[in-house]
């Protein structure tokens, strides 16, 4: 799997051909409420059609281990394997989750992180 950054207009283009691929078994999308409804529709068009999306809850309140343990479960519960690539959208705790939720399982599956400033037109 390539671990360069794309930036650019095509920066989701590259995102889909790399989710496309078929050493890719699973595909999960971590977002918080907000990002899930501003920024996820655009998003969803270059995504498989059997992504799964774990939605963690906004606010300050909600920046607490526990959150992290729905990550987990969610993860655990779809049987993320190696194999599975797990897309972070948005800023600074989804990223921040994602990461730690991953390196958290026993899977140790790749990440990509889709930061909410490249959704500006």
């Amino acid at each position: 799997m390539q671990d360069t950054p794309a930036i650019g207009p095509h920066a989701l283009i590259e995102l889909a051909d790399l989710l496309r691929q078929p050493a890719v078994s699973q595909v999960f999308v971590l977002a918080d409420a907000n990002t899930i409804r501003l920024c996820y529709p655009r998003l969803r068009e270059f995504l498989p059609e059997n992504h799964i999306t774990i939605e963690i809850p906004d606010g300050e309140e909600y920046k607490v281990l526990a959150t992290c343990e729905t990550v987990w479960e969610a993860l655990t519960e779809a049987r993320a394997d190696r194999f599975a690539v797990l897309v972070n959208l948005g800023g600074a705790w989804s990223p921040i989750w994602g990461a730690f939720a991953r390196r958290c399982t026993s899977a140790a599956f790749a990440s990509c992180r889709c930061p909410l400033h490249c959704w500006r037109r």
